[in-house]
């Protein structure tokens, strides 16, 4: 394997996920919704008369990543390893992006759950999909 960090691939930005130096998190553009699924945020945003479109979107982007990342942490206490494993690693790099775009589309149907005042709606915030995804690659392992 890699004898020190500065053998690692290094987290990267790409035109469809940027990588946020202040959470250690990736974060999907609004370049991969509209070339992967066909979601123009800016005009679903525009729709709600935003002031700013700009932050709107990167507002609900942001949110995204933090439901998906804060659904991984819930598997171990080791959320900085985790995240380093997924800053540094090609294939989790792409899982990552699997799940934050599936659960993208989620929310763009169903709207933010996880603000419900409702219970049994936040209990839905995480799309059944996303959690196949992330379960399936591994990365939710947390060890014996």
């Amino acid at each position: 394997m890699y004898q020190n960090f500065n053998d690692c691939p290094q987290p990267y930005s790409d035109e469809y996920m940027i990588f946020d130096e202040t959470t250690g998190h990736y974060v999907l553009t609004s370049k991969f919704a509209l070339d992967r699924y066909g979601i123009d945020l800016f005009e679903g945003i525009n729709d709600r008369n935003s002031a700013n479109l700009q932050i709107a979107v990167s507002a609900l982007l942001k949110r995204v990543s933090t439901l998906v990342y804060n659904f991984i942490h819930s598997f171990t206490i080791h959320d900085r390893r985790q995240d380093f494993m997924i800053a540094t690693n090609p294939y989790l790099r792409s899982v990552i992006q699997d799940a934050m775009g599936e659960q993208l589309v989620y929310m763009h149907m169903k709207g933010d759950l996880s603000r419900s005042t409702d219970k049994e709606k936040r209990e839905l915030a995480i799309d059944e999909s996303v959690k196949d995804i992330l379960i399936n690659s591994g990365i939710c392992y947390s060890g014996v």
